[in-house]
């Protein structure tokens, strides 16, 4: 930075600052760059516990009846809020079988419970695999978490 004409005059000063913006510039793309690669790097190794945590998150919805695929799929909600999990697995398994409306809600919510109870991996790469390849509304947390995992599974490979 340079300070070019300085003129002090009375009780007024002036003077004029010639700046090189390229400083500016290079210290605002590598704050980016740092940024971006915090966000995309993970640090963390997960497990099913975490990643549990990481993704559960309970639907804003009221029960109705439960011999309706929405009452089955709410009473497995509700068994899963008060740690039954194995009830809920049940419920959720009924309203795949129904293939309807909630088919997508169910089984996120169904290998969510397969985390928490820590359940075959097997089971849980085959729910999440069929969800990636149905590209419904879970589609894209589905495919995070099968990265997360294959990212363990290679560290724990390595050790």
């Amino acid at each position: 930075m340079n300070i070019e004409n300085l003129k002090i005059e009375g009780s007024e000063n002036y003077f004029s600052i010639r700046f090189n913006f390229k400083y500016l510039l290079i210290t605002a793309c590598v704050c980016i760059i740092a940024s971006i690669a915090y966000y995309c790097y993970p640090i963390n190794n997960y497990c099913n516990e975490e990643l549990f945590a990481m993704y559960y998150q309970e639907p804003n919805m009221k029960a109705r009846g439960s011999d309706t695929e929405a009452g089955m799929f709410f009473k497995a909600i509700s068994s899963m809020k008060n740690h039954d999990y194995e009830t809920a697995k049940i419920e959720f398994r009924k309203t795949l079988n129904e293939r309807g409306q909630m088919h997508d809600h169910a089984q996120w919510y169904m290998m969510l419970c397969l985390l928490k109870t820590n359940s075959s991996e097997e089971m849980i790469n085959a729910y999440l695999c069929d969800m990636v390849r149905n590209r419904g509304q879970y589609s894209k947390k589905a495919t995070k978490i099968l990265y997360h995992k294959s990212n363990q599974e290679k560290e724990n490979e390595n050790n």
